[in-house]
């Protein structure tokens, strides 16, 4: 007790009783407002549907069932309110974040985030086109009407000038038309990927999985063996794109997305194979910082390492030292956390 006759043992004691907000009503508050914001915002939305899903699935028994209902619920208000304006890009992230709240947890991969970021795309494209089809259109049309009409506003506007500079304006403008014409299935797979990874941040943020983790798992990084199938279908598909056959520019199109799409997967491993060798190599930690930045933001670089990460897949730089990138990054002080820190309650 102190001058004012206040016990402080028991002021003390009452703070540490002191009623914590229940996990389940933080994931649902999380739930809601992740659903309400992703009908604007459907990456962020992600974020939080997939972290309030998790929380409220680890809490429960039947917190699966309890996750569901708290996403589900408010997007289908959103659907009855305006399926055009909000229910239609909630949907997607809703879906999205459910699955890797739920279904991934402990068995995130390349392979199954992956097959998520393409199912993510296929949704985003799907409810387009029910959009559309509710409109009197459909979603092939629409695009190419676009860029038919983005691109007769453009030459209209550069027509009035006969110099060298506006004719070279207008030609590769137009030859960036032709090229979006091809690749704009790709608009659907980026949406995709950008929702899937701020759903991942999501999760691991409710997780608290440390950064060390992280940084010792991506050292690991390897795209599995599908990868290479993929890439021959690829360049099979390209070489069809070439044949006079009616069906030649759907096989150039879905080559060349398939193409570009690995290739990013490829640059992934590529960069951990080159954080690797520098990392048992010793380089400097200025030094790695200037290599990245020159590998991340240097075009060039992006061909060369996406093919270093393609190359991997045979030479294994790796080794069998890949099992142990955890233990050498301990010694780099940034070694693989204790998985009891990393793993909530829900993750047992």
């Amino acid at each position: 007790m102190d001058g004012t006759g206040v016990d402080i043992e028991t002021t003390e004691g009452a703070r540490r009783r002191a009623p914590r907000v229940s996990r389940v009503v933080v994931g649902a508050v999380l739930c809601v407002a992740g659903c309400l914001v992703a009908s604007v915002m459907t990456g962020l939305g992600c974020a939080l549907m997939t972290a309030g899903a998790w929380l409220v699935c680890g809490a429960k028994s039947r917190g699966k069932l309890l996750a569901a209902l708290c996403c589900l619920v408010p997007l289908a208000v959103l659907c009855v309110v305006s399926w055009e304006n909000l229910g239609s890009y909630a949907l997607p992230g809703v879906a999205c974040s459910l699955v890797l709240a739920l279904a991934l947890p402990g068995r995130i991969g390349v392979t199954s985030v992956c097959l998520c970021i393409l199912a993510t795309a296929g949704l985003v494209a799907g409810t387009d086109e029910v959009v559309l089809l509710g409109a009197g259109s459909n979603l092939l049309d629409y695009v190419q009407s676009s860029l038919a009409s983005l691109s007769d506003q453009y030459t209209a506007a550069l027509s009035a000038g006969v110099s060298s500079t506006s004719i070279m304006l207008a030609a590769a403008y137009q030859n960036s038309i032709d090229l979006m014409r091809k690749l704009w299935p790709l608009m659907y797979v980026s949406q995709g990927a950008f929702d899937v990874l701020l759903g991942l941040v999501g999760l691991g943020i409710a997780r608290r999985i440390p950064y060390e983790r992280l940084y010792a798992s991506y050292l690991r990084f390897e795209v599995p063996v599908w990868g290479i199938v993929a890439l021959a279908v690829a360049v099979a598909l390209l070489l069809g794109g070439g044949l006079d056959v009616p069906a030649a520019p759907v096989m150039e199109s879905a080559g060349m997305c398939v193409l570009l799409f690995l290739r990013v997967l490829y640059f992934l491993q590529g960069l951990a194979v080159s954080m690797y060798l520098m990392q048992r190599h010793g380089v400097g930690h200025l030094a790695r910082i200037l290599v990245i930045a020159l590998l991340l933001f240097v075009e060039w670089s992006f061909y060369a390492v996406s093919v270093f990460g393609a190359i991997d897949f045979f030479a294994h730089f790796r080794g069998r030292e890949r099992e142990t990138v955890a233990n050498q990054a301990s010694e780099d002080g940034r070694g693989q956390a204790d998985d009891s820190r990393a793993l909530g309650p829900g993750d047992e």
